[in-house]
């Protein structure tokens, strides 16, 4: 047997070895619980001592209140905009020490019913109620006290007591309402009502006629909620000493409106509306209008108020002409009232129940349906419904609920068709029937083409015009565009059968604007010629006039203009004097502007261009200076002062000359031109002829003669005075022929006027008897000469 192995174990005495683990384990348990409790309880003494502290401070603060309102004026007694009112704040936070505490402050007036003097003003004492509370306390304290005031005013004063009311009468209307008492001698209160929605207004001061504040208004407030317009009596009073009235506000929440536009079978009604609308009171408000999608109409708003919950209105409703007959007068209620406020009602407008009517657009050839065709259906019965527009979907249709009416179908736009015209009447459905559905088919006829030959020829010469680009406007298909052929003037179109307005682009300069003209291309219509009116090919030429040959003149600028006076076109001529453009035949006006140096003004000249080539010269006239020299001819070497000479007959038309101590310069356009001198006391008149030459200077000299008297007479030989009878002679010299008339008996006669020089005097008439020879034929004038004639015997 193997051997057997016995454990030994040894006994420790505990006063040898000390505590086990689990007897330590028990004892820490043991102090650990002591330990908690003793926590709790300090935790808890120190809490109590915090609220016995913290309720002690409050009862200083609360007893500092009270202290403090028993010291204000009777009439400071009262809550900040309270009833009554004063300088308390209703809330107030104050911290004494650590310690946060909330005060609230309440006041109200007492009755205390005396019957000594007979009237009961509800202001005898006020109560004050202060309330001082805190986190730092489990109860608030709160402090009462009544106060009455020094000398009894309040028996002189009045009060009122307020009810607040709503219009649809409820009996769970809830109070905590703001009534306002304000506008009369006492200042503004504002109240809140109680369980029994009534609010008392005590202490208030009689009004006096004699004063400003001589009425009380009361009115009611609360959020979501109107006041009823009052009679004044309810809401705008006088008040007496004593007296207490009862005033009664009723208050109403607003209500939203939800109108639902029906017609005659109670469908939508999507046209545009008017609605008019009265009151209870039978007051309107402005019409109003609008289109809804679905008919319903929703207002918030009777003009300028608003809708009062539980009254009557009347909707009347106005639609494509068509008006509310039986108008009803529905009471705006809502079951969750007050909670909410709003009003279903259905306005019916008689308007006929609409068909829907299906159209179906079709080749007129082939009866295949046209989709994409675009148009207008066009009510002609009612011109209140509007015009609508359509395109054909896939299946070349278009639906429309319409009314019993006729109606015009206008298919505009449709690829590869005419534009379609139609009428439909929809027929009146049978009373209280929804109609049935109708289908109707609209037939469009196809394009159709023709080859078409276009021809540009010159209205002139009927030659083609090639190159020129034409645009054929109008067609279903849009505009066609084309070029003539540059040689034969030409063009092949292939284009649907329609009208068309043609114009053209990019015609040559000598040819006039085209003017559109009206083709229509049909089956048996497939050629067309265009004629196109040259333009007046014009040439200016400038030149110098005054020379022969005239020779060109360059850069000369020219001006046309209309005969209104619009300017056309200016043009400068080039170093050959010539310039071309092109007009359109018709008059016009042709200046010369700037006129060139040494040249005179060109007058304005009046044009008639005609088709084709047209010249048109334009002579200017070149100056030439004179200078003129006054000479006495009897000494040509002195100069005649004091002078005045005149022109006249050239191109610069007549005029003077200055001359000063003989001479003078003057400039004229070259020519011929007369220049006169009349006579005076001591020369005689002068006439001479002045060529001017263009360019350059010339002199000119004018010589003038003395005016001379002849003084002639018979003489015998023996130069005495003879007994000879009348006779007749002429003397003829450098001053012209004059002819003497000699009297008989010798006596002499007198010639003035004469220019000096060498003179021949001859036998005009037969001498008298006896005396046949003249004795002396020639005689020299000199100023004033005595001339005897002398007869042999």
């Amino acid at each position: 047997m193997p051997p057997v192995h016995h454990r030994s174990r040894r006994v420790r005495r505990r006063d040898e070895d000390g505590f086990t683990l689990v007897e330590l384990m028990v004892a820490m348990t043991i102090f650990t619980v002591m330990l908690v409790g003793f926590g709790m309880l300090l935790s808890a003494s120190l809490k109590s001592y915090r609220f016995s502290r913290a309720r002690t401070v409050a009862e200083t603060v609360g007893s500092g209140e009270v202290d403090e309102v028993r010291q204000l004026a009777w009439s400071n007694l009262g809550v900040v905009s309270g009833n009554p009112p004063g300088t308390l704040l209703a809330d107030e936070d104050v911290t004494v020490g650590k310690i946060a505490f909330h005060i609230t402050r309440a006041v109200e007036l007492v009755d205390d019913n005396v019957p000594t003097y007979g009237y009961n003003t509800g202001a005898n004492y006020k109560h004050v109620t202060i309330t001082v509370s805190s986190n730092a306390m489990t109860t608030p304290l709160v402090y009462e006290t009544l106060i009455a005031p020094p000398t009894q005013p309040s028996l002189y004063s009045a009060a009122i007591r307020a009810h607040v009311s709503e219009t649809c009468s409820k009996t769970t209307f809830a109070p905590g309402w703001n009534v306002t008492v304000e506008h009369g001698p006492s200042p503004t209160r504002v109240g809140v009502t109680d369980a029994l929605n009534n609010v008392q207004f005590s202490g208030l001061i009689p009004t006096n006629t004699s004063a400003p504040g001589n009425y009380y208004d009361v009115s009611a407030s609360l959020a979501g909620w109107l006041q009823m317009p009052a009679a004044p009596v309810d809401s705008h009073f006088t008040l007496d000493p004593g007296q207490t009235p009862t005033p009664s506000l009723l208050m109403y929440k607003p209500a939203t409106v939800t109108l639902h536009l029906k017609d005659a079978l109670g469908q939508p009604v999507t046209s545009p509306y008017s609605l008019d609308i009265k009151d209870w009171t039978g007051a309107s408000a402005p019409t109003l209008s609008g289109q809804s999608p679905d008919g319903t109409v929703v207002l918030s708003t009777f003009g300028s108020g608003s809708f009062v919950s539980c009254k009557q209105y009347t909707f009347v409703g106005t639609s494509l002409g068509y008006t509310t007959s039986n108008p009803q007068s529905p009471a705006l209620t809502d079951p969750n009232y007050p909670a909410t406020s709003n009003a279903d009602i259905d306005v019916t407008i008689p308007i006929p129940p609409r068909t829907k009517t299906t159209f179906h657009l079709v080749d007129t050839d082939t009866g295949a349906p046209v989709a994409g065709a675009a148009g207008i259906i066009d009510d002609t019965t009612n011109p209140l419904e509007p015009d609508r527009a359509f395109t054909t979907d896939a299946s070349g249709a278009v639906t429309f609920d319409l009314l019993p009416d006729s109606f015009a179908i206008t298919a505009t736009k449709s690829s590869g068709y005419f534009p379609g015209n139609f009428t439909y009447t929809v027929p009146q459905p049978p009373a209280n029937t929804q109609p049935t559905p109708l289908d109707v088919t609209l037939k469009l006829n196809p394009w159709r083409y023709s080859d078409v030959t276009y021809t540009v020829l010159d209205g002139l010469t009927n030659l083609p015009v090639g190159g020129v680009t034409v645009v054929a406007a109008g067609g279903p298909g849009g505009n066609v565009t084309f070029t003539t052929d540059t040689v034969t003037g030409t063009a092949l179109v292939h284009m649907v059968q329609a009208t068309y307005s043609l114009s053209m682009t990019n015609l040559p300069a000598s040819y006039q604007p085209y003017t559109p003209t009206t083709f229509t291309v049909s089956a048996t219509t497939t050629a067309s010629t265009l004629t196109v009116a040259p333009m007046g090919a014009v040439t200016f030429s400038v030149n110098n006039g005054s020379v022969t040959p005239p020779t060109p003149l360059a850069a000369v600028g020219i001006k046309v203009s209309t005969l209104l006076g619009t300017t056309v076109t200016t043009l400068t001529s080039g170093t050959d004097g010539t310039v071309a453009t092109y007009l359109t035949p018709g008059s016009y006006k042709v200046d010369v502007t700037p006129t060139p140096s040494g040249f005179g003004a060109f007058s304005t000249a009046t044009i008639t261009v005609p088709q084709g080539p047209y010249s048109y010269p334009i002579n200017l006239l070149q100056f030439g200076t004179t200078n003129f020299v006054v000479r006495n001819a009897n000494g040509l070497a002195t100069v005649v002062t004091n002078v005045a000479l005149s022109y006249a007959g050239g191109p610069s038309g007549s005029g003077s000359i200055s001359i000063s101590n003989g001479t003078g310069s003057k400039q004229l356009l070259a020519g011929t031109y007369t220049i006169t001198r009349p006579a005076d006391s001591t020369y005689q008149a002068y006439t001479g002829t002045l060529t001017v030459g263009p360019g350059g200077t010339a002199t000119f000299n004018v010589d003038l003669y003395s005016t001379t008297t002849v003084n002639a007479k018979f003489k015998g030989t023996n130069q005495s005075a003879g007994n000879v009878g009348a006779a007749t002679l002429k003397i003829s010299g450098p001053g012209g022929t004059y002819t003497l008339n000699l009297p008989s008996g010798g006596s002499s006669v007198t010639v003035s006027g004469m220019k000096p020089g060498i003179y021949t005097v001859t036998q005009v008439t037969t001498w008298p008897s006896g005396y046949t020879t003249l004795q002396t034929q020639q005689v020299q004038v000199i100023n004033t000469t005595a001339v005897p004639i002398v007869f042999l015997p």
